[in-house]
């Protein structure tokens, strides 16, 4: 059971890194890539047909790993990048622009390029960005294409589309792994968490019996959020008696998620609007279960001291919540 355990909190420590990573939404790109990642480019400028052209190489190693150690998930196993080696070669054209020389010009100014300003943007710098014609509150970044392609003018689709469209496919992959494997492994984990902490409680004394009792309150709250409906028979799970009070108190504050107050059971002050389900954990009730307790996981923490707990002996109260954390490690 204990190997069981650790087991399950690996791979929920790794989900919560990506959790954090992308409801955060951060990318970092370079020009060029690195030698050091196994990558190479060059970049030269040559004339091909009396034309500028920009040329360059690409080549990266293969990325296989089917043969990584994966314990009891499949995940990585299936993960399989070719290397790839590829000449780099795009025409150049030179600044600024002649109307004879831009394709389709005369259709597509007179249609999307009415302001005279737009075209001397795009004859100055090869390009120019205007407001979507069609809906300018659009949010789908790939229904102008769509609605372009329906009227036969030419598309040239960028780089960032094609992310877009990969950011999707890995939110999808993400959301289905989340419901149908990772959601039953955090229940698994949580309760039982909280009847270890029940039978600690039962036989412990002093200090760290309360630590024991609040370890109950803390997984007693996570299975709450996790708990799709009571007579779910799968999931059910009694609240035990002596935290009762602390978990309802914990629960209406989150889901009245009405900024910062102070935890009934961590006595300091938490932000309790960051428990409103977002992205695609508003696609089911399920996903925003899990959300919800995911972000009480990732948020509240036992202290080490007692400089941000609000409470009559604050060091006592650190003291307590270490040895909170050491019960449960």
């Amino acid at each position: 059971m204990k190997n069981r355990i650790n087991a399950v909190v690996t791979l929920l420590i790794f989900h919560i890194i990506l959790f954090f990573l992308f409801t955060g939404g951060c990318l970092e790109q370079s020009s060029r890539l690195s030698m050091e990642n196994g990558n190479e480019t060059t970049d030269d400028t040559d004339e091909v047909d009396n034309e500028s052209s920009s040329t360059g190489h690409l080549k990266t190693e293969e990325v296989n790993l089917s043969d990584f150690e994966t314990g009891n998930s499949s995940l990585a196993g299936n993960y399989r990048l070719e290397a790839l080696d590829i000449e780099l070669k795009a025409p150049q054209y030179e600044l600024p622009l002649e109307e004879s020389d831009i394709s389709n010009y005369g259709e597509f100014s007179q249609r999307f390029l009415t302001d005279e300003a737009a075209l001397e943007k795009l004859k100055e710098n090869g390009f120019v960005v205007i407001s979507n014609p069609y809906n300018p509150e659009e949010e789908d970044i790939t229904a102008m294409y769509s609605r372009l392609g329906s009227e036969r003018q030419l598309i040239f689709i960028t780089s960032d589309t094609l992310l877009h469209l990969y950011h999707v496919q890995f939110d999808d992959s993400m959301s289905q792994v989340e419901q149908n494997e990772l959601y039953d492994l955090l229940w698994e984990l949580d309760k039982a968490l909280l009847d270890a902490s029940v039978e600690e409680y039962n036989s412990a004394s002093g200090e760290e019996k309360e630590a024991a009792r609040r370890n109950a309150a803390y997984f007693a709250v996570a299975l709450s959020l996790l708990q799709p409906e009571e007579e779910q028979i799968k999931y059910q799970f009694d609240i035990p008696s002596s935290v009762k009070d602390n978990v309802k108190a914990e629960l209406a504050l989150i889901e009245a998620h009405e900024s910062f107050s102070a935890s009934p059971i961590f006595l300091y002050n938490e932000d309790y609007s960051q428990y409103v389900p977002r992205g695609h954990y508003t696609h089911s009730e399920k996903l925003q279960n899990y959300f919800k307790a995911f972000m009480w996981h990732g948020r509240m923490s036992m202290l080490l001291k007692g400089k941000l707990i609000e409470a009559e002996d604050p060091e006592k109260e650190a003291r307590i919540q270490t040895i909170q954390a050491s019960l449960i490690t």
